[in-house]
């Protein structure tokens, strides 16, 4: 059981779920590759620099992204002028290769630098590297109904 962790799983250990197991039982068996859930422009970006010539579309990826994903990154990329029309790596595509950001605050930052304007953008870069603090509840659900399960007799309400 991979959730496990290594916890009872490799050697001897106790595993602490912090969900029920009906819960668990209805999670799929593997969680979905991490290519087919993330944005691509990155793994792009990164394949450019270390290959110019090479074409992602053909990258033996072990897991492949799905194709519209990565020609999405692609076109992404070239609208943004990281890439140009051939798809070839930009100066700014290179500079963001080198930048361990998305593409957005990677821009955001050479462009802040660039116009002489880097503690502010540098500020806003920190903010939106950030997850979001916010909760999106599924539709229907109020956080007071998920807040009266965690109220107690014993401590605060």
């Amino acid at each position: 059981d991979q959730r496990k962790g290594r916890a009872g799983r490799t050697g001897p250990g106790v595993c602490f779920r912090l969900y029920s197991e009906g819960e668990f039982s209805r999670w799929a068996a593997f969680s979905p590759p991490e290519v087919h859930l993330t944005e691509l422009t990155s793994v792009v970006l990164e394949l450019k620099a270390l290959r110019p010539h090479l074409d992602p579309t053909h990258f033996p990826f072990i897991e492949p992204p799905h194709a519209g994903a990565l020609q999405g990154s692609v076109e992404t990329l070239k609208q943004h002028g990281a890439l140009d029309l051939s798809g070839n790596l930009t100066a700014l595509g290179w500079a963001l290769s080198l930048l361990p950001v998305g593409l957005h605050v990677g821009k955001m930052l050479i462009l802040g630098s660039l116009f002489h304007l880097a503690p502010p953008t540098i500020t806003m870069a920190a903010a939106l590297s950030v997850q979001s603090p916010y909760v999106r509840l599924p539709p229907g659900e109020s956080s007071l109904s998920q807040r009266s399960e965690l109220e107690s007799p014993h401590g605060d309400p």
